[in-house]
């Protein structure tokens, strides 16, 4: 890159997989300087930096250190490049920015009307972790005015229990081809991607490094107007930089074959075999017959680690679990009874202790219902902390919706112990609106302060 710096230009390099975010930094600061309100320039510089951000996560420590404060940099900005850096970011399917403008406009917002808000648009979008970030974002601006909070806390409530969710990427330029894999991977509950070109979709699979499957034609261009060792060549290039790309080379590939006047895609098969053996996890065949085709993709799937994907649905879900946990819950206008039923999953069976302790101060928070899943967090659940959490959470549902006796029971069994535990549930029993005259009675009783001793 060449820039102008203490009165000369001078010749800077970068990392190979930064320049064009660089490039794109640089278009948007010169429509800046001539322009300070050039349209889509600061949502550009947001979107630039943002991305920089993740490519920098993705390498880790190979990173240049100074990614570190992409973050930052793009608050700068404001909430206006923020929430327009969303809306293009959907508009271009670049879900993984868009999941960072979502932060980005959480850090940046400052008590603005969200009638026009991106964030409401992205919660409608056809990408499930997109929907998720919007709707936690949301929750945790604690904002007044959301466009759709009811939709907000269904899919927080929803995220707060999610797993971790297979992501294919279909790089096809045959408009019906492309169109029949992705709805067949979407009815079977993937997150599906799509390009109709080999370029675009290189560039998606590097910015999206969470999919696990790229399906790539093995013919890629124009069928009237290029020869066919062209577009072999196309295709070629394509898997060939997917392979060499260090986010996307884990990923597995798949090969989509068909026959032409020129080849039978049992030649164009063998050759690819002979050339990238193992690379290559699988070809399907096109016309694309539903169930053989989603067989290939579910082994596919399989043979790459879930691990980074797994990961990431945990973070999300303890992050919506989390914001439940802090919302202002005394919005009568919301019906936050929809986030009782998930969070009664996430508390008994998150995969992580952190997902379980939030979901269960969530049940405390909303005051909703859930007794049962807390009664059995409270006897069965793992550590003297999570258990007592579970204590104060049920104390607080039982004071406004009835938990049944049994409830009731497992709270004054508790306090009968010793502990963290007791103590919590002992506290617990004062909120509980059902216990009886008797029930407290017999609780003074049990733990009366033991100030006297034996008169002789």
């Amino acid at each position: 890159l060449w820039r102008w710096s203490d009165g000369s230009l001078k010749r800077m390099s970068v990392p190979y997989y930064l320049w064009h975010y660089q490039m794109a930094e640089e278009c948007a600061a010169d429509a800046m300087a001539i322009d300070p309100n050039a349209p889509g320039a600061a949502s550009l510089l947001a979107r630039a930096l943002l991305a920089q951000q993740l490519e920098g996560a993705a390498r880790g420590d190979d990173a240049p250190e100074a990614l570190a404060g992409s973050m930052a940099l793009a608050q700068s900005l404001g909430y206006d490049a923020a929430n327009e850096a969303l809306r293009e970011s959907i508009n271009g399917g670049n879900w993984d920015v868009a999941g960072a403008c979502c932060d980005l406009i959480k850090a940046t917002y400052g008590g603005e009307s969200l009638a026009g808000s991106a964030l409401n648009e992205a919660m409608q979008s056809n990408n499930k972790q997109l929907r998720s970030c919007a709707a936690i974002a949301l929750i945790e601006m604690n904002a007044g005015g959301i466009g759709d909070a009811g939709t907000a806390l269904g899919l927080v409530a929803q995220a707060a229990s999610e797993s971790a969710v297979r992501q294919v990427l279909v790089i096809d330029d045959r408009d019906e081809t492309r169109g029949q894999m992705v709805r067949a991977l979407t009815g079977a509950g993937y997150v599906a991607m799509q390009e109709s070109n080999g370029a675009l979709g290189v560039a998606r699979a590097k910015s999206s490094p969470s999919a696990d499957v790229i399906i790539v034609r093995a013919d890629l261009g124009d069928q009237a107007n290029t020869i066919p060792s062209a577009r072999l060549l196309s295709s070629l290039a394509v898997i060939d930089e997917l392979g060499r790309d260090p986010r996307t080379k884990d990923m597995s590939l798949v090969v989509l074959v068909q026959d032409t006047p020129e080849s039978k895609k049992d030649v164009v098969r063998a050759f690819l075999s002979e050339k990238y053996g193992d690379a290559v996890k699988a070809y399907v065949d096109a016309p694309v017959v539903e169930a053989a085709f989603l067989g290939e993709i579910a082994a596919a799937a399989e043979a790459r680690d879930l691990n980074a994907d797994r990961e990431q649905a945990n973070t999300l879900a303890a992050r919506a679990a989390a914001a439940l946990a802090s919302m202002d819950a005394n919005n009568g206008a919301l019906n936050v009874g929809v986030a009782v039923e998930p969070l009664s999953t996430a508390a008994t069976s998150g995969p992580t202790a952190e997902i379980r302790m939030n979901a269960v101060k969530a049940l405390g928070n909303l005051r909703a219902g859930g007794a049962e899943a807390l009664v059995e967090v409270l006897t069965e659940g793992e550590g003297d902390e999570l258990r007592a959490a579970a204590a104060s959470a049920l104390g607080s549902v039982m004071a406004k919706v009835s938990g049944g006796a049994e409830a009731v029971q497992a709270l004054m069994t508790a306090a009968g112990g010793e502990g963290a535990i007791a103590t919590a549930a002992l506290k617990a029993l004062g909120h509980v609106s059902e216990l009886t005259p008797a029930q407290r009675l017999e609780v003074f009783r049990k733990h009366r302060l033991m100030v006297a001793s034996d008169a002789e």
